[in-house]
């Protein structure tokens, strides 16, 4: 190979390195965008996590993005999940499993969502933050609110 076949190709390379990175990070930084909103929720509003829940039942949920959920228990309590990393088709998905250490009882650091299409991936739960039924509608609305921008 002459040296000029070898400067193409190393510029080629070069190119598709720092195509490839760029890529990357744009994808990440997408990403992260619809975390921040939930995060400075619970910032502003001063929510306290708390390690359990006592005599659980999931009676429903909600889905804000790939790391945060709604989910609501018994006695019409709800509660603001942050997952301890991204869940794939949590966004998507109609249905989600509980994997749960007790059946009475929810656990940050120990249970885990499961979404169907990937049964086999869990998804640990990281905090757990009791919410108000007000509360639970800001959340909600505030999700609204990021999926129009994110359509424009």
């Amino acid at each position: 190979m002459n040296t000029t076949s070898q400067k193409i190709l190393t510029i080629s390379l070069i190119s598709f390195i720092v195509v490839f990175i760029s890529a990357c990070a744009n994808t990440q930084n997408k990403g992260n965008k619809s975390y921040m909103p939930y995060a400075e929720y619970i910032s502003n509003n001063n929510l306290q996590s708390v390690k359990s829940i006592n005599t659980f039942k999931f009676m429903g949920w909600a889905e804000l993005d790939n790391k945060h959920l709604i989910i609501d228990s018994n006695h019409k309590k709800s509660y603001l999940l942050t997952l301890a990393s991204y869940c794939n088709d949590l966004d998507i998905t109609h249905n989600i499993a509980l994997n749960q250490s007790f059946s009475t009882k929810l656990n940050s650091k120990f249970d885990s969502i499961i979404v169907p299409n990937n049964p086999h991936f869990k998804c640990t739960i990281d905090e757990i933050y009791p919410i108000t039924k007000e509360q639970k509608q800001e959340i909600l609305d505030l999700g609204k609110v990021m999926k129009q921008s994110d359509e424009k």
